[in-house]
């Protein structure tokens, strides 16, 4: 729900408030909400910089619903939201894989990594997905943002293949999506 809450909020942006992906922001916000309570909230193992952000639910609710009013406000530059959306994520991510790590049980194992790969590999295609609503917002990319689109789809390619490579179903059902 991050991720796509990242994508509604640069399509919003781009499109100077002309288009979204189907929900106004608010309603964005509000599933993103729901998730975010029915979520049991780990303990986290973050950068000091991250740390109090992180140390329980309720404080990153209330981080999370005051970055929203900065968008809201016109506060923000594209590239601060963006930055955050990422951090976070890859704050949720990287608990994520530290899980995986610990995971004791061989039967699972290669499942938990390949889906932590797709997790990576939506979150990277998203990031993409972004510069590429930048472009079509604004009529235009720098090279530094297409260098960044370049990465970050090459990223979501590289964590699918590896899915598929763990897990041969997920191919499969990949195969079946783009057919």
């Amino acid at each position: 729900n991050m991720q796509r809450e990242r994508s509604e909020v640069a399509i919003y942006i781009f499109t100077y408030g002309k288009q979204t992906l189907g929900l106004n922001l608010s309603e964005r916000f509000a599933i993103t909400d729901e998730a975010l309570e029915k979520m049991p909230w780990p303990e986290m193992r973050v950068s000091e910089d991250n740390e109090k952000m992180f140390k329980s639910k309720l404080r990153f609710q209330i981080r999370h619903g005051d970055f929203r009013q900065r968008i809201s406000q016109d506060e923000e530059d594209i590239n601060s939201i963006l930055n955050w959306y990422n951090s976070a994520n890859a704050v949720f991510l990287n608990h994520l894989s530290t899980g995986i790590k610990t995971t004791n049980s061989s039967s699972v194992w290669r499942y938990l990594i390949a889906y932590a790969n797709l997790l990576r590999c939506i979150e990277n295609l998203g990031i993409a997905v972004a510069y590429g609503i930048r472009y079509y917002g604004q009529g235009k990319i720098t090279h530094d943002n297409y260098v960044q689109f370049i990465r970050h789809f090459t990223l979501g390619d590289e964590y699918l293949d590896q899915s598929q490579n763990y897990v041969p179903r997920v191919k499969q059902e990949y195969d079946i999506i783009k057919d």
